[in-house]
């Protein structure tokens, strides 16, 4: 492994929102390599739960959950962590509307799988 990128999240404190499991783990091993400090919510509502007392740096949050969508749990974190980098995943192939986007605060789009 590149000796640059080794403990390139060091201090970093990252949340993953996604009701998925497997993709969860996958994520989370591949950011703990690089020496961040994460954590898994597996819906939108605990993820809110998690940052009324935990500051995060960065919010991966899944498109498709149950109950609540990922667009509408990062409008509710961008409130309660206004400087927090947010990031949707999802599989869907369908374009994502730029207004709802910034609407939401979300930093960037990323495609599943990755």
């Amino acid at each position: 492994m590149n000796d640059n990128i080794v403990g390139f999240f060091e201090g970093i404190k990252i949340l993953i929102v996604e009701n998925d499991m497997s993709v969860a783990t996958v994520l989370k091993e591949m950011l703990e390599l690089q020496s961040a400090q994460v954590f898994i919510a597996e819906s939108g509502q605990h993820a809110l739960d998690f940052c009324k007392d935990n500051f995060f740096h960065i919010v991966f949050t899944d498109l498709k959950m149950p109950e609540m969508s990922g667009l509408e749990t990062a409008k509710h974190i961008r409130k309660l962590l206004p400087h927090a980098f947010i990031f949707l995943l999802t599989g869907v192939v369908q374009k994502i509307h730029e207004s709802a986007l910034a609407e939401s605060g979300i930093y960037q789009v990323i495609h599943k799988p990755f």
